[in-house]
């Protein structure tokens, strides 16, 4: 996780996952952040998410429709980001 300009975040995709988000089949991302992470994302509330395939060969910015904790993990925080499909 990567915030970019204060009102975008970005994460890093697998290939397989990324064409799926990028063509709205998924709109939306879930992760495993640590508190730290978790805590700029609250204090920011960004309006947009970056989504970069792994290779960096690509990548797309789509407005952030929903985002929120969804669970504490072992420590750490299971976080969804939602978008919609252009």
């Amino acid at each position: 996780m990567r915030m970019i300009n204060h009102d975008t975040v970005e994460f890093r995709s697998l290939y397989r996952w990324f064409a799926l988000e990028q063509d709205g089949r998924k709109p939306n991302t879930v992760r495993l952040l640590s508190r730290a992470e978790y805590d700029v994302l609250n204090r920011t509330k960004p309006s947009r998410v970056s989504i970069v395939c792994e290779d960096r060969s690509g990548f797309f910015e789509r407005d952030i429709t929903w985002s929120g904790k969804i669970d504490d993990v072992l420590g750490q925080v299971l976080y969804m980001v939602c978008w919609e499909t252009p």
